[in-house]
């Protein structure tokens, strides 16, 4: 009985087809190279946009937060009610204008304090009666409030939460007759610094300010230091922090993870400075934590490019053909 055996013949890679090997191992290791660096930066450029939409909408809303609290001065202030009710003071004792300020808070739903005072600075009705017969004559607050309708800043009471102060001029004619200054609670101001959505386990909105020393000051409470409001700040030689980038009113994206937090953390951020108040807002994240995302895809993609460099150098550089025959 005849029988065919299979023949092995190897045949070895030509000069030709060595050359052809190496050029595409060349040409895939650069389309790989540029192909890494382009994903890399398509994926920052996602991080700084998201970064820079979250802290574009959060200052608008809070500057519309600071305009709610001033046009709330502004109504109360040029109501002709209140002006009838500071002339009369001095004839009822400021009966009649304790009423009206008590009727508005309770109306007004307001969780703060009203307080007017004549026009030399002399508080002559209040919703907290211990300002009463107090004078105000050499504040900042008082000489602002009896030119404009202005916000003039946050600040703590006794209670340890935060207010937002506005002040107003209260006129009769063109006469002033007194000063008008109300301050509510900032919950709104606070419910925006404290909505972490999006931003993981470490993300902040956060809202600076210079002193009058140059330093950053928080002016509102801290994810992870929320008695930070008003007290706590940073001195103006840390230039490598956010809070001094912000406070010093320049606006951007940093996501190179070059610049630092409170906590000296490396953050990713953006920033946005509102010019009527010299508010400095941040949006950031831990940097390890944002770039988590990025450099988990880029290890897949890499990983991916690595496997398909494998196959084709497999296919590629074998130094042998593989030719059988069946001979008897």
């Amino acid at each position: 009985m005849t029988k065919f055996l299979p023949h092995v013949e190897l045949r070895k890679m030509t000069p030709v087809r060595i050359v052809v090997v190496a050029g595409v191992l060349i040409a895939y290791a650069g389309v790989a190279y540029f192909g890494f660096d382009y994903a890399r930066e398509t994926l920052m450029s996602q991080l700084s946009s998201q970064l820079s939409a979250r802290v574009e909408l959060d200052a608008v809303r809070i500057e519309s937060i600071l305009g709610g609290y001033v046009q709330q001065a502004r109504d109360l202030s040029q109501r002709r009610e209140l002006g009838d009710a500071v002339l009369h003071a001095p004839i009822d004792g400021g009966e009649a204008l304790s009423n009206y300020l008590d009727m508005e808070m309770r109306t007004s739903h307001l969780v703060g304090t009203i307080t007017v005072s004549d026009s030399t600075g002399r508080v002559i009705a209040s919703t907290d009666d211990e300002n009463i017969g107090t004078s105000i004559a050499s504040t900042r607050s008082f000489h602002v409030g009896s030119m404009i309708t202005t916000f003039f800043g946050l600040f703590k009471k006794s209670d340890a939460h935060l207010y937002a102060l506005s002040v107003s001029p209260i006129t009769v004619g063109d006469s002033l007759v007194g000063v008008l200054q109300m301050s509510v609670a900032a919950d709104e101001l606070i419910a925006i610094t404290s909505n972490y959505k999006n931003l993981g386990s470490t993300g902040e909105v956060m809202i600076v300010q210079k002193n009058a020393a140059g330093d950053s000051i928080f002016v509102t409470p801290l994810r992870f230091d929320p008695d930070a409001a008003i007290r706590r700040g940073l001195p103006s030689t840390d230039t490598h922090r956010i809070c001094t980038i912000a406070a010093a009113g320049v606006e951007g994206a940093f996501v190179n993870g070059d610049v630092f937090d409170y906590r000296n953390q490396k953050v990713v951020a953006a920033t946005r400075f509102i010019n009527t108040q010299g508010w400095g807002v941040i949006v950031k994240m831990d940097a390890k934590e944002a770039l988590e995302e990025v450099n988990s895809l880029l290890t897949y993609a890499g990983l991916a490019r690595l496997l398909i460099g494998v196959l084709i150098l497999g296919v590629l550089l074998s130094n042998v053909a593989v030719r059988i025959r069946f001979s008897r």
